[in-house]
């Protein structure tokens, strides 16, 4: 059985998710105090349970450390909340009201990403729908067609497939790409950004492949290939 951490304070509550998500084979444990993790071995998915004042102090050091997923569970999960959590390192967000089965689908959903992940690392390849990314080779394929990148637009492309559903800082980018801070004025990044687009076929008036997130940055859309 798949194992799960949740860190689900209410007795009630963790035994009815542990028992229907033992019925869709996981094993879910308990996790009464979320720097006790390291001493639970072999867990797939660390579920957390908290506030986004707390999930500010410890999910970022969580991510440093842990290589499994990480599901947030939140009373508030809005847009803000949401993108706050992704950012600082969870996979996945969900209502602390989610049916215990659409939960189960979820996390089947992100341990074959997990598994995707860990296969592409070791090959080297990403693949996403019909984009086909060969980072030994330095080759890009959309649909069985070679597209041809500048060096930065390529690095640009493999930053945001590595992180596919995930919104990377604008900042950030700046820096990895360019080697240098940001210095709030350049817009050279989006400059970029834009030209990835008219290459690989997104809509340059509203985007679908490659998102901008606004005052935060870009996001590549895993499922938009």
């Amino acid at each position: 059985m798949t194992k799960i951490l949740f860190n689900e304070r209410n007795e009630a509550v963790f035994s009815q998710y542990r028992t229907f998500l033992a019925r869709y084979g996981f094993d879910v444990l308990q996790l009464q105090d979320i720097s006790e993790w390291p001493s639970y071995r072999g867990c797939e998915v660390i579920i957390l349970d908290g506030e986004l004042t707390e999930l500010t102090h410890y999910l970022p050091d969580l991510r440093g450390k842990y290589q499994g997923g990480i599901v947030v569970s939140s009373n508030a999960a809005d847009e803000a909340t949401q993108i706050i959590s992704l950012e600082l390192g969870a996979d996945d967000v969900i209502s602390r009201s989610v049916k215990p089965r659409m939960l189960a689908a979820k996390l089947n959903a992100l341990l074959r990403r997990l598994k995707c992940t860990e296969s592409q690392e070791q090959t080297g390849i990403i693949r996403l729908g019909r984009l086909f990314i060969d980072r030994l080779n330095r080759r890009v394929q959309l649909a069985d067609q070679d597209i041809m990148l500048t060096s930065h637009e390529y690095e640009l492309l493999v930053i945001l497939a590595e992180n596919a559903g995930k919104v990377i800082d604008r900042d950030k980018l700046f820096e990895q790409i360019l080697g240098r801070p940001y210095d709030g004025i350049g817009r050279s990044i989006d400059v970029r950004v834009s030209k990835l687009r008219k290459k690989l076929l997104d809509n340059e008036g509203c985007p679908e492949r490659i998102k901008t997130v606004w005052k935060q940055g870009y996001c590549l859309v895993p499922d938009a290939w």
